[in-house]
């Protein structure tokens, strides 16, 4: 069979009535010259530098050129799994919401149109699946991951950006969101017991099932009356890009960073409110163990000058962010064994078995269970 190289606005029939489980993401693996070749035919641009980053299961290539005026212009061409390529709505609800943001001054990578008008492409490897393929402007700074030091002042201002985006998209709908569904999603957490038998470790199990327990009791019997809507759902220090920031016009005294943009919508959700900080809080604790009490406090403090949480929402916080440490940890771990030589889901994992045995038995030794 000749290789299937060919550009598509929408994927092939197949490809959208496909099922495919959530253990087959299949990561694309295209090379930087098939990428290069691609932005040329589907952008018109003349690529001068193509470089690729890190990515969990997707691929991202950051591509640069030079304008009309000789200017130096950065983008990213995001390659997205076979996986969530399959599901065209949760595709164009992600140009969507990139598109909504912008537009409502939150600062997210801006997806740019093809020669044809269209923002989406779907591409296949010899003998592999179709990927969504999609050009988006690119962010400069750097992740806060980068940042040797973050201040509480920084960390309330982070937070109230994060309870900003989450009232703007309040106001935003897409059916494209409205029926996805993996592991990833907190309604799902309890399924997580399923693979206890893969966690060797009998002290790791122990704690992993205390977490899962106490979610079951706590969490699951009251879902239905928490707050929901559509969340980024992934809004962590590596997804943060900042640049050095004028102290005076900053907006919060003690600044030192300014939030350039968020980047990295793929797993946009309609979920809960709840888990959105939830996910984020266990985020930052991970980079920042010695000021976890402090880091988490400030933190919901900046993100509830634009979003308060409810009484309820804030009682489940707690579990809900080491159920959220307990969802990293299985798995990314389950990733690995998958992509075995991918550094950056190495790292997700040690840091997230680290920070949930850190943790999980600070919350047991507290009596919390």
């Amino acid at each position: 069979m000749a290789e299937d190289r060919s550009d598509h606005s929408q994927p092939s029939p197949q490809v959208q009535q496909a099922i495919i489980p959530d253990q087959a993401y299949e990561a694309p693996s295209f090379t930087s010259n098939e990428v290069t070749k691609m932005v040329v035919r589907l952008y018109g641009l003349n690529v001068q530098k193509i470089t690729e980053l890190e990515s969990f299961n997707d691929q991202n290539f950051r591509i640069t050129l030079a304008d009309s005026s000789n200017d130096i212009v950065d983008f990213i061409l995001k390659v997205i799994n076979a996986k969530k390529s399959s599901d065209v709505d949760f595709m164009r609800g992600m140009i969507n919401i990139l598109l909504y943001l912008e537009e409502k001054g939150i600062k997210c990578p801006k997806p740019v149109k093809m020669l044809d008008g269209d923002y989406l492409s779907w591409h296949r490897l010899p003998g592999g699946a179709e990927h969504a393929v999609y050009l988006q402007t690119y962010i400069h700074g750097v992740p806060l991951t980068e940042v040797e030091e973050i201040s509480l002042q920084q960390f309330q201002s982070l937070g109230c950006y994060l309870g900003k985006m989450d009232k703007e998209l309040q106001r935003f709908q897409h059916p494209g969101f409205l029926n996805e569904n993996n592991q990833w999603r907190i309604e799902n957490i309890p399924d997580l017991s399923k693979y206890l038998p893969e966690v060797c470790d009998g002290v790791r199990r122990k704690l992993v099932s205390a977490v899962l327990q106490s979610f079951e009791d706590k969490v699951v019997p009251v879902y239905g009356q928490i707050r929901q809507g559509i969340i980024h759902c992934d809004y962590s220090p590596r997804n943060i890009i900042v640049q050095p920031s004028d102290v005076e016009t900053s907006g919060i005294s003690g600044d030192i960073y300014a939030i350039s943009g968020i980047i990295d919508f793929g797993d946009v959700k309609y979920s809960t409110y709840l888990y959105e900080i939830a996910i984020s809080m266990a985020s930052f604790v991970m980079e920042d163990a010695t000021n976890k009490s402090f880091v988490a406090k400030t933190f919901l403090a900046g993100y509830e000058t634009e979003f308060p949480l409810t009484e309820q929402e804030k009682s489940l916080l707690e579990i809900c962010s080491l159920a959220r440490l307990t969802q990293l940890a299985i798995l990314s771990s389950l990733e690995l064994k998958r992509q075995p030589t991918n550094k950056y889901v190495e790292r997700v994992v040690k840091m997230a078995w680290k920070s949930l045995e850190r943790y999980t038995r600070e919350w047991l030794y507290t009596g919390v269970a």
